[in-house]
């Protein structure tokens, strides 16, 4: 019965209402907002969401009084009782909260509207993670470093990585050899298990390949090269080669 008078109550204000003036998605007294499971390594699995006890429809969102500006997020995994992540969030018109579920780990938030824009559309901000990788234990070292030709490198950047977690952004230039180069540039890594001090992967030997999706940049010869996403998340792949793959991203505007 509740979820019927949402509905009633949502196409009487899309009749009513209408946009007002602060946004094409905000209707009068109402604040709208999404969301959204980027990626879920357990396929299997069919999530239920709820704000404040009502169900939200993932890219079909939910809409309370304006002066509503938090509320409790639930997220039950298939048909449990006991909800997989249970927070207080911060709302406001517009915003699309973002979830992931990691390898081996439950649900949690994947946001990165706290995080800065690259500082150019040549750049892309990556975050990485891994799980039950061989030789590696609960943290790594990556060193990245760039390469046109695959022989010749320079170092761009380094993060530290825990196992089951997202690491911090590092941002990677497109334009890194550009103009004196239009070739595409590499990025490899070199990989060292912090506990033992092995590095299990060189960027000399074209291991820790980061990728994006296909068709992940455009090239023009006055600007360079222009990144299609501005964020990136990609997963370590298992031995031999530690490669790092695509998994999802946020595009340019």
């Amino acid at each position: 019965m509740k979820n019927v008078k949402s509905l009633i109550l949502y196409f009487f204000i899309l009749i009513l209402s209408g946009c007002d003036t602060e946004g094409e998605n905000t209707y009068a007294g109402y604040t709208s907002f999404m969301v959204k499971i980027e990626w879920q390594a357990d396929a299997d699995v069919v999530y239920k969401m709820t704000f404040d006890n009502d169900t939200i429809k993932q890219n079909t969102g939910i809409i309370v009084p304006r002066e509503q500006t938090s509320g409790i997020l639930r997220v039950f995994r298939n048909d449990e009782t006991t909800p997989e992540l249970e927070q207080e969030v911060t709302i406001e018109n517009g915003i699309e909260l973002s979830l992931i579920q990691l390898p081996g780990s439950t649900i949690s938030f994947s946001s990165t509207e706290d995080e800065e824009d690259p500082s150019d559309s040549a750049r892309i901000k990556v975050r990485f993670f891994y799980n039950d990788i061989e030789g590696i234990g609960s943290s790594a070292k990556v060193d990245i470093f760039t390469s046109t030709d695959l022989k010749t490198w320079e170092s761009v950047g380094s993060t530290t990585l825990e196992e089951g977690k997202l690491s911090s952004y590092v941002e990677l230039n497109l334009n890194h050899f550009f103009p004196s180069s239009t070739k595409t540039a590499r990025f490899c890594c070199d990989i060292t298990d912090i506990e033992t001090g092995i590095m299990v992967a060189q960027h000399t030997s074209r291991a820790g390949l980061i990728t994006f999706q296909e068709g992940s940049s455009s090239f023009d010869s006055v600007t360079g090269f222009k990144a299609i996403n501005k964020f990136a998340t990609c997963q370590m792949a298992a031995p031999t080669t530690y490669k790092f793959n695509y998994v999802f991203g946020t595009a340019w505007e």
